[in-house]
């Protein structure tokens, strides 16, 4: 899932060379001052990166019950961006 803008469009484009298929969403009323970020889900953890003033910021969580309040979100958003 990408916000849409050109940058996320441009990343569209090359889903089938990358083997991804990405989706973009609206930012509604949301206005973001950040660059945005990352969100990685896999197995049992989840992995969040952003960049802001020529710093990097990371997260990871790995526990299994949050993992999966993760997956559900996106799989909800994921479901609307059709």
């Amino acid at each position: 899932l990408a916000i849409d803008s050109p940058e996320a469009r441009a990343l569209k484009k090359e889903d089938e060379n990358a083997l991804r298929e990405t989706r973009l969403v609206s930012s509604g009323d949301t206005f973001l001052d950040f660059v945005g970020g990352e969100i990685f889900i896999y197995k049992d953890e989840i992995y969040a990166m952003t960049t802001e003033k020529n710093a990097t910021y990371a997260l990871i969580i790995n526990n299994p019950s949050l993992t999966q309040l993760f997956r559900i979100f996106f799989l909800a958003q994921w479901a609307m961006s059709i």
